[in-house]
């Protein structure tokens, strides 16, 4: 239907790129809304879910491209495109990863990511404390090595 009824684009999410699930939460990442959806698999399973906004997390200033649970701590990868320093106001500096192939196969990878987040400190978008965890800390934290 063109154009959508009033309300139904502020409720739902575009370009679905990951999917996890933890305990009766089932979590996606939204690359095309710029939103994680949190949606309760019980109300998905009973069909009793209504899509609702109030149900996303907006992550300004790009997509997230994939996530990942463990021990019930949600892992997020990000872009070097993304607008950093607004998703960690939110207090989410233990849960961001980087990589260079963001859940698909791409000739657009960006294979120059690491460098990129190096050049974050230096350009005073982030601190060391905030690069290593997003370069190192988080990704050894998630794989348990």
């Amino acid at each position: 239907m063109s154009p959508a009824p009033v309300g139904v684009k502020d409720n739902s999410l575009s370009i679905p790129v990951g999917l996890a699930v933890s305990g009766s939460n089932l979590y996606v990442t939204a690359f095309g809304s710029s939103k994680v959806g949190v949606f309760d698999t019980t109300a998905l399973v009973n069909d009793t879910f209504t899509p609702n906004a109030s149900s996303h997390i907006t992550v300004s200033g790009g997509g997230p491209s994939g996530l990942a649970l463990r021990a019930n701590r949600l892992y997020v990868t990000i872009d070097p495109i993304d607008d950093v320093e607004s998703i960690l106001k939110f207090g989410t500096e233990d849960n961001l990863m980087i990589g260079t192939d963001y859940s698909h196969t791409d000739i657009s990878a960006n294979l120059s990511a690491l460098d990129e987040v190096r050049g974050w400190v230096d350009e005073g978008r982030i601190n060391n404390s905030q690069a290593k965890k997003i370069l190192e800390t988080n990704s050894k934290e998630f794989y348990r090595l």
